[in-house]
């Protein structure tokens, strides 16, 4: 059993220096090793570090879709309690910084070349990958900055991910829907295959809302494992009282308390998130000691960049990082929901690997006007290809070649009750914060002009 000791350390490091090109050319060049799934690259590169991720506590999140809100959940409420954490989460938005952090705070860019700069022979000898390369640096700086609980977001799937030679406490899974399919299957039942990798021996596994296929294969490796199999949707008692643009009320039954929560995040996949997030923390208990306060204050201070947020009241303006069938139908749900019938218009950029044909489909009921345009992406699918897609399914729309000019086309043709929704990849919402200034004094010229 580890060791846990309590800390209300927070780091903080004001250190914020640009990445020097060296840095960034090599953490390019890893790209050239593609996709490599596999363990035996990380487990040998970690055993050369003397196993640096065997030093602290882990909990382990995969799924298909809230996996990062999970995890961001689980770092925030355990570091309200006093935990000095560390956190694992990709993909980023602007920097690879934002995908270690320690203590709520992401790594500084000192802090972040000087370890790459440590790791690189290992790195360069081993051919690691992009992915394997961040994953050994998180599990280095955990260790040197004695964190007391790390929380590690899966990267793609789980049975092979680089994360995956970790020794949790305790293994979440969020979802299963059809992702990936060219690496992790084209069935659910696949899917859930790969994903239930990460269930480990004799460790509890808390699952989320499942199709009945992929509750089927959990249940299945988790008898096979001798590993506890807990429903997170049954177990935590957490019902909605009422919902707004800012965020939902709820009341959650504790240990006997009846306690009211607010808190920023919206929709029906989040509430079910929370559930699975109760959910984990109630298995924990006994080797992690967390109050209902901690709980409570660390749900109502998490921001969730990117995960149905408010940039912009007025008109507002939403991004979320929706990428997939099922995420685009929650934002169609939360929306509808939040906002009811309102003039929507959509600022979409998707990969191409994504199911993108079915993922427009969902869309339909808003009956937006879609600004069809390319994430920052090698795989990003075409804004003609997309528009042919929209196209028939006989909603409104139009190309624009870059984030800026689909913002300022969006902006053309709303009103101050419009709802703009920037959506479709992780890399289209990060070059949307990358040119926020430049986005914002567009908007604020936009209102000038209609105060006029």
């Amino acid at each position: 059993m580890h060791s846990v000791h309590r800390s209300s350390v927070i780091y903080n490091d004001s250190e914020s220096e640009l990445f020097t090109n060296e840095t960034e050319n090599f953490l390019n060049s890893l790209g050239m090793f593609g996709w490599k799934l596999g363990l035996d690259r990380i487990e040998k590169m970690a055993s050369i570090l003397g196993d640096p991720h065997k030093k602290y506590p882990v909990i382990h999140v995969g799924g298909s879709n809230g996996k990062g809100s999970v995890a961001r959940m689980l770092e925030s409420i355990y570091r309200h309690q006093g935990y000095r954490t560390g956190l694992f989460i990709s993909p980023h938005f602007l920097s690879p910084v934002e995908r270690i952090c320690i203590a709520g705070n992401p790594l500084s860019e000192n802090e972040f070349e000087k370890t790459l700069s440590e790791l690189k022979p290992i790195l360069i000898e081993n051919q690691a990958t992009y992915f394997e390369a961040i994953t050994l640096m998180a599990f280095s700086i955990f260790q040197k900055f004695k964190i007391d609980l790390a929380v590690f977001e899966v990267g793609l799937g789980g049975r092979f991910d680089a994360t995956n030679i970790i020794e949790p406490l305790c293994s979440v899974i969020t979802s299963i829907s059809l992702e990936h399919t060219n690496y992790l299957g084209e069935t659910i039942k696949d899917i859930a295959f790969e994903k239930a990798g990460i269930i480990k021996s004799g460790v509890p596994c808390v699952i989320g809302n499942l199709p009945t296929e992929a509750l089927s294969e959990i249940q299945k490796k988790c008898n096979a494992m001798e590993a506890e199999c807990i429903d997170g949707q049954k177990q935590a008692s957490i019902q909605l009282e009422r919902t707004s643009p800012d965020g939902m009320h709820l009341v959650v039954n504790s240990g006997g308390r009846r306690e009211q929560i607010m808190t920023q995040l919206v929709g029906d996949q989040q509430l079910s998130n929370l559930k699975t997030t109760f959910a984990t923390i109630s298995t924990l208990q006994s080797r992690l000691d967390c109050s209902f306060d901690s709980i409570k204050s660390g749900l109502e201070m998490l921001r969730l960049k990117g995960r149905f947020e408010t940039w912009h009241k007025s008109p507002r303006i939403i991004l979320d990082v929706a990428h997939n069938s099922d995420s685009l139908k929650y934002l169609k749900d939360n929306l509808l929901q939040t906002f009811a019938r309102r003039n929507y218009i959509f600022i979409l950029g998707m990969l191409e690997d994504k199911d993108f044909a079915v993922s427009i489909e969902f869309l339909m009921e808003l009956q937006p006007y879609i600004v069809c345009t390319t994430p920052n992406s090698p795989r990003a699918l075409l804004p003609q290809r997309l528009q042919e897609v929209v196209k028939k399914t006989g909603l409104k729309s139009s190309i624009a070649p870059d984030i800026f000019t689909a913002f300022s086309s969006a902006l053309g043709m709303c009103h101050k009750d419009s709802v703009i929704v920037v959506t479709g990849s992780h890399f289209l919402v990060g070059e949307f914060y990358r040119q926020e200034s430049k986005l914002a004094q567009k908007l604020d010229e936009w209102g000038r002009s209609h105060l006029d």
